[in-house]
């Protein structure tokens, strides 16, 4: 599983920028039983609609 960091990096996008769009609905991050942000296939296919 990927954290945000790691998804920001690897797409050349900043963490806060991800957090804010979730924050605004733009983009939905499941989260896994701890809470942790889990990044499937179609949410970081919606990230990179957003970059």
């Amino acid at each position: 599983m990927s954290s945000i960091s790691e998804i920001a990096k690897q797409y050349n996008f900043s963490a806060s920028a991800i957090r804010y769009y979730e924050s605004q609905e733009l983009i939905k991050i499941p989260r896994d039983e701890s809470g942790q942000r889990f990044f499937d296939p179609k949410t970081k296919e919606r990230i990179l609609l957003l970059v």
